[in-house]
Protein backbone atom coordinates (compact mmCIF):
# COMPACT_ATOMS: atom_id res chain seq x y z
CA UNK A 1 0.00 0.00 0.00
CA UNK A 2 1.77 3.45 -0.93
CA UNK A 3 1.30 6.54 1.01
CA UNK A 4 -0.02 9.26 0.18
CA UNK A 5 1.85 11.93 -1.08
CA UNK A 6 1.00 14.51 2.05
CA UNK A 7 2.33 12.17 4.13
CA UNK A 8 6.29 11.92 2.61
CA UNK A 9 6.16 15.23 2.50
CA UNK A 10 6.13 15.69 6.13
CA UNK A 11 8.53 13.11 7.07
CA UNK A 12 10.82 14.53 4.89
CA UNK A 13 10.52 18.14 6.83
CA UNK A 14 11.09 16.82 10.15
CA UNK A 15 14.77 15.29 9.80
CA UNK A 16 15.91 18.76 9.20
CA UNK A 17 13.99 20.04 12.04
CA UNK A 18 15.46 17.66 14.64
CA UNK A 19 19.40 18.64 13.34
CA UNK A 20 18.13 22.44 14.18
CA UNK A 21 17.49 21.72 17.66
CA UNK A 22 21.05 19.45 18.29
CA UNK A 23 23.17 21.81 16.67
CA UNK A 24 23.05 24.92 18.90
CA UNK A 25 23.92 22.83 21.75
CA UNK A 26 27.03 21.75 20.15
CA UNK A 27 28.02 24.77 19.87
CA UNK A 28 27.30 26.21 23.18
CA UNK A 29 29.49 22.91 24.36
CA UNK A 30 32.55 23.60 22.42
CA UNK A 31 32.34 27.39 23.47
CA UNK A 32 32.01 26.67 26.90
CA UNK A 33 35.50 24.73 26.62
CA UNK A 34 38.49 27.12 27.82
CA UNK A 35 41.56 27.78 25.28
CA UNK A 36 44.58 26.33 26.69
CA UNK A 37 47.76 27.15 24.43
CA UNK A 38 50.42 24.53 23.83
CA UNK A 39 54.46 25.93 24.27
CA UNK A 40 56.21 25.88 21.27
CA UNK A 41 59.85 25.64 21.38
CA UNK A 42 60.41 28.64 19.38
CA UNK A 43 58.17 30.41 21.92
CA UNK A 44 59.98 32.55 24.35
CA UNK A 45 57.51 32.49 26.43
CA UNK A 46 56.53 29.31 26.41
CA UNK A 47 58.41 28.52 29.97
CA UNK A 48 61.76 27.67 30.86
CA UNK A 49 62.68 24.93 28.36
CA UNK A 50 62.41 27.99 25.90
CA UNK A 51 64.09 30.79 27.77
CA UNK A 52 66.94 31.76 25.76
CA UNK A 53 68.94 32.59 28.76
CA UNK A 54 68.93 28.91 30.74
CA UNK A 55 71.26 26.55 29.80
CA UNK A 56 68.85 24.08 28.47
CA UNK A 57 67.90 26.38 25.05
CA UNK A 58 69.24 24.54 22.18
CA UNK A 59 67.19 27.61 19.99
CA UNK A 60 65.09 26.27 17.03
CA UNK A 61 66.33 24.99 13.56
CA UNK A 62 66.13 28.30 11.74
CA UNK A 63 68.60 30.05 14.41
CA UNK A 64 71.63 27.64 14.07
CA UNK A 65 72.22 30.00 11.26
CA UNK A 66 72.33 33.15 12.99
CA UNK A 67 75.07 35.01 13.73
CA UNK A 68 76.20 35.47 17.42
CA UNK A 69 74.13 32.87 18.53
CA UNK A 70 76.63 30.55 20.97
CA UNK A 71 74.05 27.72 20.81
CA UNK A 72 75.28 26.70 16.91
CA UNK A 73 77.44 24.40 16.20
CA UNK A 74 79.59 26.54 13.67
CA UNK A 75 79.96 29.31 15.77
CA UNK A 76 83.68 29.48 17.66
CA UNK A 77 83.09 32.34 20.13
CA UNK A 78 83.46 35.89 19.93
CA UNK A 79 87.12 36.87 19.57
CA UNK A 80 86.06 40.26 20.88
CA UNK A 81 84.55 39.12 24.17
CA UNK A 82 86.90 37.92 26.50
CA UNK A 83 84.08 35.95 28.59
CA UNK A 84 82.75 33.81 25.87
CA UNK A 85 83.74 30.51 26.62
CA UNK A 86 82.95 28.86 23.09
CA UNK A 87 86.19 27.80 21.48
CA UNK A 88 88.54 28.28 23.84
CA UNK A 89 91.00 25.51 24.78
CA UNK A 90 91.09 24.91 28.87
CA UNK A 91 94.43 26.40 29.51
CA UNK A 92 93.66 29.94 27.92
CA UNK A 93 95.10 29.90 24.93
CA UNK A 94 93.70 31.22 21.74
CA UNK A 95 94.23 28.50 18.20
CA UNK A 96 92.54 30.44 15.98
CA UNK A 97 95.09 33.54 16.65
CA UNK A 98 92.27 35.67 16.42
CA UNK A 99 93.15 37.68 19.11
CA UNK A 100 96.09 39.40 17.75
CA UNK A 101 98.44 37.17 20.03
CA UNK A 102 101.17 35.32 18.60
CA UNK A 103 100.55 31.51 19.03
CA UNK A 104 103.26 29.11 19.95
CA UNK A 105 101.67 26.40 17.81
CA UNK A 106 101.69 27.96 14.90
CA UNK A 107 105.26 28.83 13.03
CA UNK A 108 103.20 31.29 10.67
CA UNK A 109 102.18 33.64 12.98
CA UNK A 110 103.70 37.17 12.42
CA UNK A 111 106.10 37.56 15.24
CA UNK A 112 105.88 41.22 16.93
CA UNK A 113 107.91 43.91 16.14
CA UNK A 114 111.60 44.29 18.57
CA UNK A 115 111.77 40.04 18.71
CA UNK A 116 113.64 38.17 16.11
CA UNK A 117 112.00 35.10 17.34
CA UNK A 118 115.55 34.05 18.23
CA UNK A 119 116.50 32.92 21.89
CA UNK A 120 118.02 34.91 23.85
CA UNK A 121 122.32 35.44 23.72
CA UNK A 122 123.85 33.41 26.52
CA UNK A 123 125.81 35.74 29.10
CA UNK A 124 129.36 35.91 27.88
CA UNK A 125 131.52 33.17 29.62
CA UNK A 126 134.69 34.87 31.17
CA UNK A 127 138.27 33.18 31.08
CA UNK A 128 139.81 31.44 33.64
CA UNK A 129 141.74 33.63 36.29
CA UNK A 130 145.31 34.47 35.06
CA UNK A 131 143.96 34.28 31.05
CA UNK A 132 142.81 37.60 29.18
CA UNK A 133 141.51 37.06 25.80
CA UNK A 134 141.66 39.72 22.70
CA UNK A 135 139.99 39.13 19.39
CA UNK A 136 139.96 35.42 19.81
CA UNK A 137 143.52 35.01 21.42
CA UNK A 138 144.64 34.26 24.37
CA UNK A 139 147.39 35.49 27.05
CA UNK A 140 148.86 35.66 30.56
CA UNK A 141 148.22 37.65 32.88
CA UNK A 142 150.50 36.72 35.79
CA UNK A 143 153.64 34.62 35.63
CA UNK A 144 154.02 31.37 34.35
CA UNK A 145 156.92 28.97 33.03
CA UNK A 146 158.07 29.25 30.12
CA UNK A 147 156.38 26.44 28.35
CA UNK A 148 152.89 27.38 29.22
CA UNK A 149 153.52 30.70 27.53
CA UNK A 150 155.16 28.79 24.41
CA UNK A 151 151.82 26.91 24.53
CA UNK A 152 149.39 29.79 24.43
CA UNK A 153 151.05 31.39 22.21
CA UNK A 154 151.00 28.21 19.88
CA UNK A 155 147.48 27.43 20.60
CA UNK A 156 147.14 31.61 19.36
CA UNK A 157 148.82 30.60 15.77
CA UNK A 158 145.86 28.13 15.48
CA UNK A 159 143.02 30.43 15.59
CA UNK A 160 141.32 30.92 12.24
CA UNK A 161 142.40 27.42 11.08
CA UNK A 162 139.97 25.02 9.23
CA UNK A 163 139.28 21.78 10.60
CA UNK A 164 140.98 19.15 8.28
CA UNK A 165 141.23 15.23 8.80
CA UNK A 166 144.71 13.93 9.26
CA UNK A 167 145.97 17.65 9.58
CA UNK A 168 149.16 18.35 11.40
CA UNK A 169 149.76 14.52 11.59
CA UNK A 170 152.16 14.29 8.31
CA UNK A 171 153.71 17.53 9.43
CA UNK A 172 153.43 20.18 12.15
CA UNK A 173 153.29 22.95 10.18
CA UNK A 174 149.96 22.52 8.16
CA UNK A 175 147.42 24.44 6.08
CA UNK A 176 144.27 22.54 8.47
CA UNK A 177 144.25 20.38 11.81
CA UNK A 178 142.00 17.84 13.62
CA UNK A 179 141.92 17.54 17.53
CA UNK A 180 144.80 15.30 17.65
CA UNK A 181 146.74 17.49 15.10
CA UNK A 182 145.94 20.66 17.17
CA UNK A 183 147.05 19.23 20.96
CA UNK A 184 150.66 17.60 19.18
CA UNK A 185 151.09 21.33 17.26
CA UNK A 186 150.63 23.05 20.76
CA UNK A 187 152.64 20.25 22.54
CA UNK A 188 155.59 20.32 20.26
CA UNK A 189 155.77 24.24 20.27
CA UNK A 190 156.18 23.85 24.35
CA UNK A 191 158.88 21.16 23.44
CA UNK A 192 156.86 18.59 25.02
CA UNK A 193 156.41 16.32 22.43
CA UNK A 194 158.79 15.42 19.27
CA UNK A 195 155.77 14.04 16.77
CA UNK A 196 152.54 13.76 16.25
CA UNK A 197 149.99 11.70 17.92
CA UNK A 198 146.85 10.38 17.24
CA UNK A 199 143.90 10.57 20.00
CA UNK A 200 145.01 7.32 21.25
CA UNK A 201 148.84 7.80 21.25
CA UNK A 202 147.55 11.05 23.41
CA UNK A 203 145.44 8.88 25.72
CA UNK A 204 148.91 7.12 26.53
CA UNK A 205 151.31 10.18 26.43
CA UNK A 206 152.86 12.24 29.70
CA UNK A 207 152.20 10.90 33.35
CA UNK A 208 148.42 10.24 34.68
CA UNK A 209 145.98 13.09 36.12
CA UNK A 210 145.91 16.46 35.81
CA UNK A 211 148.47 19.12 35.42
CA UNK A 212 148.85 22.39 37.12
CA UNK A 213 149.04 24.15 33.88
CA UNK A 214 148.45 21.79 30.82
CA UNK A 215 146.17 18.92 31.17
CA UNK A 216 145.47 17.02 27.98
CA UNK A 217 142.27 15.03 27.46
CA UNK A 218 142.34 12.25 25.05
CA UNK A 219 140.32 8.75 24.10
CA UNK A 220 140.28 7.05 20.67
CA UNK A 221 137.93 9.36 19.18
CA UNK A 222 138.88 12.58 20.07
CA UNK A 223 141.55 14.89 22.16
CA UNK A 224 142.02 18.69 23.14
CA UNK A 225 143.96 20.22 25.91
CA UNK A 226 143.89 22.92 28.37
CA UNK A 227 146.85 25.41 29.00
CA UNK A 228 146.03 27.28 32.34
CA UNK A 229 142.78 26.89 32.35
CA UNK A 230 141.85 27.89 28.93
CA UNK A 231 140.21 24.65 26.78
CA UNK A 232 141.94 24.83 23.25
CA UNK A 233 139.07 22.13 20.95
CA UNK A 234 137.92 21.59 17.65
CA UNK A 235 134.47 20.81 18.80
CA UNK A 236 132.15 22.96 19.99
CA UNK A 237 130.36 26.47 19.34
CA UNK A 238 131.18 28.19 16.97
CA UNK A 239 132.97 27.36 13.62
CA UNK A 240 135.12 23.85 13.37
CA UNK A 241 138.39 23.69 13.93
CA UNK A 242 141.07 24.64 16.58
CA UNK A 243 139.69 27.50 18.58
CA UNK A 244 140.04 28.59 22.22
CA UNK A 245 136.75 27.51 24.13
CA UNK A 246 134.92 29.42 27.09
CA UNK A 247 132.16 26.98 27.04
CA UNK A 248 132.26 23.99 29.37
CA UNK A 249 132.15 20.40 27.81
CA UNK A 250 131.74 17.01 29.41
CA UNK A 251 135.00 15.27 30.73
CA UNK A 252 133.67 11.66 31.23
CA UNK A 253 135.35 8.99 29.55
CA UNK A 254 138.72 10.75 28.28
CA UNK A 255 142.35 9.50 30.09
CA UNK A 256 143.48 12.50 31.72
CA UNK A 257 147.09 13.27 30.92
CA UNK A 258 149.95 16.02 31.64
CA UNK A 259 153.67 16.60 30.70
CA UNK A 260 155.42 15.74 34.34
CA UNK A 261 156.46 19.21 36.37
CA UNK A 262 153.36 21.34 34.94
Amino acid sequence: MRLPVPWRGAASLAIPAALLVLTPTAIAVADTQPATPTPSAADPAGGPATDPGSSGYQGSPSDQSSPGDQGSPGNQGDPGDPSTPDGQPADGSDPTGLSGQPTAGNPLTPTPPGDSGAPAPAPPLTPPPGIGMRLGHAYLTRSAPAQVRAALEAGNRLQGKPYRWGGGHTRFQDTGYDCSGSVSYLLHAAHLLSAPLDSRGLAHWGAPGPGRWITVYANRGHAFVFVAGLRLDTAGAGPSGPRWRLEPRSLDRFKVRHPPGL
